[in-house]
């Protein structure tokens, strides 16, 4: 009987500890499995790089490859990052790859729950169909 006792008192004091630290203990289970985390950009690269103020860690934004400096569209692209994302905290989501070859951390970015990388690519988009339009426009004035 005292071994039963034992073991039951053994358990409901488990079940206490679990509940008295839950939300201790959720959080750090939730920061041990979660992909994400969030900082502060303190300055814009390009239109696909920034850095965040944390160690000075530069991020590349995952799936998007904006032009580089002296390309068309460069400052555009720049700019459009610039007002989302710089002196913001930001949510920064990693995915499949964590670095790309140069050691920049590869992330998806929020603000505010806005996925900053699909609001880029919506960006690329809207563009590419209107040079798309005027392209055909002119090549039918031309002939």
């Amino acid at each position: 009987m005292s071994k039963k006792r034992d073991v039951l008192t053994l358990i409901i004091s488990v079940i206490l500890l679990i509940a008295i630290n839950y939300n201790y203990l959720d959080d750090k289970l939730e920061s041990y499995l979660s992909t994400s985390e969030t900082a502060l950009v303190e300055r814009v690269i390009d239109g696909d790089t920034i850095v965040i103020a944390k160690n000075k860690t530069s991020v590349r934004m995952l799936g998007i490859n904006t032009p580089e400096k002296g390309e068309a569209y460069y400052k555009e692209a720049k700019e459009f990052l610039e007002n989302m994302v710089l002196n913001k905290t930001v949510r920064l989501e990693a995915g499949k790859e964590k670095t790309d070859r140069y050691g920049r951390l590869l992330r998806y970015i929020y603000v505010d729950e806005k996925d900053i990388n699909l609001e880029l690519v919506k960006l690329l988009g809207e563009n590419l169909v209107i040079l798309f339009l005027l392209r055909t426009i002119y090549l039918l004035i031309r002939t």
